[in-house]
């Protein structure tokens, strides 16, 4: 199986951080906003370094996006992260949708600003 070209882009605002001493709690972003041709998207992403100090590691996904016409469809998705940067980090994960839909997500977050931006692939 292979990916299609981009579906999607995204471009989120960051809301909140939660963040924990235990590695395996990590820390939790919470993010929304719109992504043209996918609609509104709300969820939360969890960090997960591989180790004290480490500049990567486990990213899961737990969200809805909820279309123009107004039909909510829940997703998960999981992946990795590393640092890209000063105050950047890029994801990426495989996501899937309540309706079956399989897609790669790759994107970058920022402190400043605080964005969580990038593309959506379907999966062929």
């Amino acid at each position: 199986m292979a990916f299609s070209n981009a579906i999607g882009e995204f471009s989120l605002n960051i809301n909140s951080a939660t963040f924990s001493e235990s590695l395996e709690e990590g820390t939790k972003i919470n993010v929304e906003g719109q992504a043209p041709n996918l609609g509104e998207v709300v969820g939360t992403m969890t960090l997960r370094a591989f180790g004290p100090g480490s500049e990567g590691g486990k990213a899961d996904w737990v969200g809805v996006t909820m279309n123009q016409e107004g039909k909510s469809t829940p997703t998960t998705g999981r992946g990795y992260y590393h640092q890209s940067g000063p105050k950047t980090w890029r994801l990426h994960l495989i996501s899937q949708g309540a309706n079956g839909e399989v897609v790669l997500v790759e994107g970058e977050m920022g402190r400043e600003p605080r964005r969580y931006n990038g593309v959506v692939y379907k999966w062929k």
